[in-house]
């Protein structure tokens, strides 16, 4: 379960918080539905990374055994 963790690389999912940035800016970040909708976005962004980040993983596996560290 920690390799998993690892592998989907949560600590890039920062920079997905970029998706608040808007209703913050818009002065809209009391409304529920628009940080509902915020959320969501910022969900949907970390996990499409996620899984980009594992099927790169997959594919240079040979690639990274050859590597020193």
């Amino acid at each position: 379960m920690t390799a998993l963790l690892q592998a989907l690389r949560p600590k890039q999912w920062t920079k997905n918080l970029l998706v608040f940035a808007g209703i913050v800016f818009a002065q809209h970040a009391s409304d529920p539905a628009l940080l509902l909708r915020a959320a969501a976005g910022f969900v949907a962004f970390s996990l499409l990374a996620s899984s980009v980040y594992i099927v790169n993983d997959l594919k240079d596996v040979e690639a990274d055994r050859l590597h020193p560290k």
